[in-house]
């Protein structure tokens, strides 16, 4: 019996060790840094199956990676699967023919996993990924948990709409935990709250944002930033307790001659054109409580007009990242008219005030009882005066109204109060044709001051998403969602074509007032544009910024631990003395996906532009880091990414390799 089971034993033994011998030898040293790559599953890429020896030194105690030369890896034209040898931690320059990569959809070491997209978790990029992405309201769930009277803000249904429809979005169920949904939409006080948010998800608040959305809180930033001149686009405006410190207040009040007076209420509601007298009046029979979150704006009396209307701007925004700064301009937005012809003394309210929401009967009224183009403007603009000198000034305005009307017909608009608002793209060109050349420099302007703006609510925001992360024990804003803010600018032009801030709107209001215009299109449209920028609709196939994990995982000397600690080649900047740390990737990550995706939007910052570097650049690593990504000689445009783009700038921003050192 013992001769059949040793017999038997005999056969078996080969069957089992034979096969885990072959796995001991394919698999040990210096091999091993190839098991790590195959776990991050981003990679299928045409890397060579040989190369030639190396020629660059070892530091001691580590070898010089096997197959990776001073010249880098020459590619063959054919996409193969990648030898394990091929995926050694590369000394010299990484190329890619692929046009896409692919994922195997394993694990990946912490700080791969971190640079992680909604994009690439709907491509089932990390475990447990296989996700229907849904959207949190977090306006009835968080203020039924605190007590709160629910509140909405009315984009939320035009952005689930857009949700479900480009990516597939369901309503997250009410018993659904913070950590599954791939988009929250919550209450400017809630990005305070302690939510443990991964970096895949979206939330639309950013930590401070009230440093520039509440009217008292935008006077104090600017002025802290711009100090005693006073910020250049601002009218001179006074908190209420800060216009009542002054030694000789009313002198100042009288010295203007009026001023708008607005409160915390929104919608036009709390605003109010009122003289000297007035003010000080306002004073006397007002307590100093009730007028804590007031201010007092100079007026601007001189504004641009068209067809004898005011009108404001509103400028919609975008910022990502206070540190570092990344903000964007759609370029599409409206310039909103007053319903009444405009009175300078300001005796008609409707003919100062611009806000949709108060405009929007009047304008039924107004469309009815104007007249057909110049005649109802010749009398807004005071053509029926007596008196020679009144005649001639009337007779200029007419032409004037003429030409306006004439421009209007080229561009197939209709003047106010027929049009409660145009396009700002219509806008800018009926400027064009009213004052040539001047369109351009309009938009220049407009764009210069939401970027100073910007910068100058930077030390802000940066202070108060410090103090929100630490709270929440996370290191950095890499480790938590993606966050973004979509901020309304109210601007004015005078008759120069200055533009003034008036004032900024968080969650700004996206209610189609004019159902019968492109009111709804071109804000549908900034909707998406918005999502399609901070990821939150996934890509349709994974984004070619993944590249970026395997790149640096390559760089990466030793990433066992799951860190970025040794690494091959170091920035340029600095001085070729660190290593790519997980924050700088997952920044130059997000910075490069959003610019890729902006859509409608222009990036603002960071950029190429002269002017924008000398008012925006401050120094920041990261900030360096992203302007050099921008300036690294390559055959792609900025707004272009493959993985092959992402493969030069990655290599222009590194120095060449010579050894693996620490950090």
């Amino acid at each position: 019996m013992w001769r059949r089971v040793r017999a038997s034993a005999l056969l078996v033994l080969p069957l089992v060790f034979l096969p885990l011998a072959f796995v001991l030898i394919r698999y040990t040293a210096p091999q091993q840094s190839s098991l790590r790559l195959r776990s991050h599953g981003l990679y299928n890429h045409a890397l060579p199956t040989t190369a030639a020896a190396p020629t660059n030194g070892a530091s001691e105690g580590m070898q010089a990676p096997p197959n990776a030369t001073a010249a880098g890896l020459a590619v063959g034209a054919a996409t193969q699967t990648p030898t394990r040898a091929a995926l050694q931690p590369v000394a010299a320059e990484l190329r890619f023919t692929a046009a896409s990569i692919s994922c195997a959809g394993a694990t990946g070491s912490p700080a791969v996993r971190r640079l992680l997209s909604l994009s690439l978790y709907a491509h089932g990029c990390a475990p447990g990924a296989t996700i229907r992405p849904c959207l949190y309201d977090g306006y009835t769930f968080f203020a039924r948990l605190h007590g709160r009277k629910p509140l909405k803000w009315n984009a939320a249904p035009r952005i689930y709409r857009i949700l479900a429809r480009r990516a597939g979005y369901v309503v997250c169920g009410a018993s659904a935990s913070l950590e599954h949904a791939a988009t929250l939409i919550v209450p400017s006080w809630a990005i305070d709250l302690r939510m443990e948010l991964a970096p895949w998800q979206r939330v639309n608040r950013l930590w401070g944002i009230n440093a520039v959305a509440k009217k008292v809180e935008l006077l104090r930033t600017l002025d802290t930033h711009f100090g005693a001149n006073g910020c250049p686009f601002v009218p001179t405006t006074y908190a209420w307790a800060q216009l009542h410190s002054l030694p000789n207040w009313q002198a100042v009040v009288r010295a203007q001659g009026r001023w708008m007076v607005k409160s915390s209420k929104h919608r036009g509601e709390g605003v109010k054109l009122l003289t000297a007298e007035q003010v000080i009046e306002l004073s006397r029979t007002s307590s100093p409580s009730a007028l804590s979150t007031t201010v007092v704006q100079q007026y601007v009396s001189s504004p641009y007009l068209v067809g004898g209307h005011k009108f404001t701007l509103r400028l919609y925004s975008v910022i990502t990242s206070a540190e570092p700064l990344r903000v964007y301009l759609h370029r599409n937005g409206f310039a909103l008219f007053a319903s009444e012809a405009y009175a300078a003394d300001g005796t008609a309210r409707l003919s100062v005030m611009t806000n949709a929401a108060l405009n929007q009967k009047a304008s039924h009224a107004s469309s009815a009882s104007a007249n057909s183009g110049a005649n109802s403007t010749s009398f807004a603009r005071g053509g029926h005066n007596d008196g020679n000198g009144a005649a001639e000034a009337g007779s200029k305005e007419q032409v004037a109204a003429g030409a306006e009307a004439a421009a209007a017909s080229r561009l197939e608009l209709k003047l106010p109060p027929e049009a409660p608002r145009w396009e700002l793209a219509k806008l800018l060109a009926f400027v064009g044709e009213m004052r040539t050349g001047r369109a351009a420099d309009v938009w220049r302007s407009l764009q210069r001051l939401v970027l100073h703006t910007w910068v100058a609510a930077r030390g802000a925001l940066v202070s108060a998403m410090q103090r929100s992360l630490k709270e929440h024990s996370v290191a950095g804003s890499h480790q938590f969602a993606a966050t973004f803010e979509l901020i309304g600018f109210d601007v004015l032009l005078d008759e120069n074509l200055k533009p003034w801030l008036l004032e900024l709107n968080a969650s700004p209001s996206l209610k189609v007032e004019a159902p019968d215009s492109s009111d709804a299109v071109v804000k549908d449209a900034m909707l998406e544009d918005m999502l399609s920028l901070v990821d939150a609709i996934p890509d349709t196939a994974l984004p070619p910024e993944a590249a970026l994990a395997f790149l640096a995982d390559a760089n990466s000397a030793d990433s066992s631990n799951g860190e970025l600690g040794a690494c091959w080649r170091r920035w340029r900047i600095g001085g070729c003395a660190s290593c790519p740390a997980e924050d700088e990737l997952v920044h130059l990550w997000r910075a490069a996906a959003e610019r890729r995706r902006a859509g409608g939007f222009d990036a603002l910052w960071p950029s190429r532009d002269p002017e924008w570097r000398q008012l925006a650049r401050n120094g920041g690593r990261i900030d360096e880091l992203l302007l050099a990504w921008l300036d690294a000689p390559s055959k792609c445009g900025v707004a272009e990414s493959t993985p092959q783009c992402v493969t030069e700038w990655w290599n222009a921003l590194l120095c060449p390799s010579k050894s693996a050192n620490a950090t």
